[in-house]
């Protein structure tokens, strides 16, 4: 079974436009995104990335509804851009673990993603 490794980002400031579109030309298919910030929920991801990147059809969703999304949508991936620290993610990483996909920090993301990706795509295509 083929099909494209689905991901969520969990923080939409300044490290998600590179982190977005880092993930899709790789191949993933963003299906959720989350920020705490009211001027940036509501907005298409497309608006995150900028430079008239094409429209997702992905709005960006309060951070306080990630658990019953990412609960409904069970995306393979998480990745973490947020400045919080471990103690302030330990409701997301805890839900990564109970909703069985991948949490990746920003800050491992350049170094691992490809793989986790490429991870997920096999263990999906067994």
């Amino acid at each position: 079974m083929d099909r494209k490794i689905t991901f969520a980002q969990y923080g939409c400031g300044k490290m998600a436009k590179y982190l977005i579109r880092y993930a899709i030309e790789k191949g993933a298919s963003l299906v959720a995104a989350f920020d705490v910030n009211p001027a940036v929920c509501g907005k298409d991801a497309a608006e995150i990335v900028g430079d008239n990147y094409p429209v997702t059809g992905i709005k960006v969703s309060d951070a306080g509804q990630a658990d019953e999304i990412l609960g409904t949508l069970k995306p393979d991936v998480c990745i973490i851009a947020t400045r919080s620290t471990v103690a302030e993610l330990e409701e997301i990483l805890t839900n990564s673990v109970n909703d069985s996909f991948f949490a990746v920090d920003a800050s491992e993301l350049k170094a691992c993603v490809s793989d986790k990706i490429a991870s997920a795509q096999m263990q999906l295509n067994e």
